[in-house]
């Protein structure tokens, strides 16, 4: 009889054709799973030669004494081959496929705990060829615990809305993962693109990446980033968003309509849209050097127009005044800048006629025979463009 020594070769087999000496190194596989997921460890158990088949598989885990699973073919059809589990370390939760040419033999673990990762040994005996093991180690994954994404003052958003920040400026957020093994990678996303993928260890189990985003600009209002923490390819990663709030200047100003006369003692109402000021400006109605107070906002729903409508009654007295519609900003930026439109008012009326003596006469010693003379003072918009003098003519 020949003996083969050595930590990794098997032992001679006996079977009825013989003694049958065979050198095999024991193979090293690694598997991954997610605690809670799911774990299957591989096992080749395609005989060595076409006639063979397995007849014994026997799973067994590095530390505990006894095997863990069994598959028993023995005499058997694999369709009635028994399977044996070790209730104290796997229970219900372990199951046994001998495989096919799509897949090799797995054996599969639900609900993966943190005490299911170590060495794992899978021996196969056949009913020829000499057994045959394998070892696979799993490495269970631990996901992230928490994500949380705060402000430059070290703040938790609240509502996830950031914000509001004025255009133009610059500001920091930063997102902080905790737990994990092995140490997440935390990324920033705009959308499906990757904006910051450098991240910095922390104590206390913590990952943590600095987003800076700089002068910010009209198209980053209601941007949404994505924070992102992951540590393998098994399970999404767990992820939270926030969307950036802003203050912006008007894009511009304008008293709606055309600047036609109008008419002296007819009511008007006249609007006013500012474009894309965020929050709703303050809108002020001036006419003249007097400010009108009879007027209503209106915000469209995306917050991006703002209407003011203004009511009122134009008098003869209004002609040549300036109707200002005047905007204010929130942004702090724009302390010294004026967004406003104007119209110069033409206001139209009857004429006004008033009739009185010539301006060089004394009517005190007016008397007859001497020669009088009149003026005819006209207010009128548009002017007349017909002038009659009548003398004791009733209309």
């Amino acid at each position: 009889m020949v003996i083969y020594i050595g930590l990794l070769f098997m032992f001679i087999h006996i079977s009825y054709s013989g003694i049958v000496p065979v050198e095999e190194a024991v193979s090293y596989a690694e598997a991954e799973a997610v605690a809670g997921g799911v774990a299957m460890l591989s096992c080749n158990t395609t005989p060595p030669v076409k006639e063979d088949m397995v007849y014994l598989i026997i799973w067994y885990k590095e530390g505990l004494s006894s095997p863990i699973y069994s598959y028993d073919s023995r005499d058997k059809s694999s369709k009635e081959a028994s399977h044996w589990s070790d209730d104290r370390t796997v229970g219900g939760r372990v199951s046994f496929e001998l495989g096919s040419g799509k897949y090799p033999a797995r054996l599969t673990l639900q609900a993966v705990k943190d005490s299911d990762g170590g060495l794992y040994r899978c021996r196969v005996d056949f009913k020829k060829s000499p057994t045959r093991n394998q070892n696979v180690n799993l490495t269970v994954l631990l996901p992230p615990d928490s994500l949380a994404i705060i402000n430059e003052k070290g703040d938790h958003i609240p509502n996830y809305i950031l914000g509001p920040y004025p255009e133009g400026s610059s500001i920091n957020i930063t997102c902080i993962a905790t737990g994990g093994r092995p140490p997440p990678r935390v990324t920033w996303w705009q959308e499906n693109a990757l904006i910051d993928e450098v991240y910095e260890k922390l104590p206390n189990r913590q990952i943590r990446n600095m987003l800076k985003l700089e002068k910010l600009e009209r198209k980053h209002l209601n941007a949404v980033f994505t924070c992102q923490a992951s540590n393998n390819n098994l399970v999404a990663p767990i992820s939270s968003a926030v969307t950036l709030d802003m203050i912006l200047s008007p894009l511009n100003v304008k008293i709606l309509g055309e600047n036609r006369p109008i008419s002296a003692d007819v009511k008007y109402n006249i609007s006013c849209q500012a474009v894309g000021a965020r929050p709703p400006p303050r809108i002020t109605w001036i006419k003249g050097n007097n400010v009108l107070r009879n007027f209503k906002r209106v915000v469209s729903e995306d917050g991006n127009i703002t209407t003011s409508i203004v009511s009122f009654t134009p008098s003869v007295e209004d002609y040549g005044k300036t109707l200002t519609c005047r905007v204010e900003s929130h942004n702090p930026s724009d302390s010294d800048r004026v967004y406003e439109d104007s119209w110069k008012l033409n206001v139209h009326h009857v004429p006004i006629v008033t009739v009185t003596f010539g301006s060089k006469l004394n009517h005190s010693i007016i008397r007859e025979g001497v020669d009088v003379y009149f003026e005819c003072i006209i207010k009128s918009n548009p002017w007349v463009y017909k002038l009659m003098w009548r003398h004791n003519v009733s209309n």
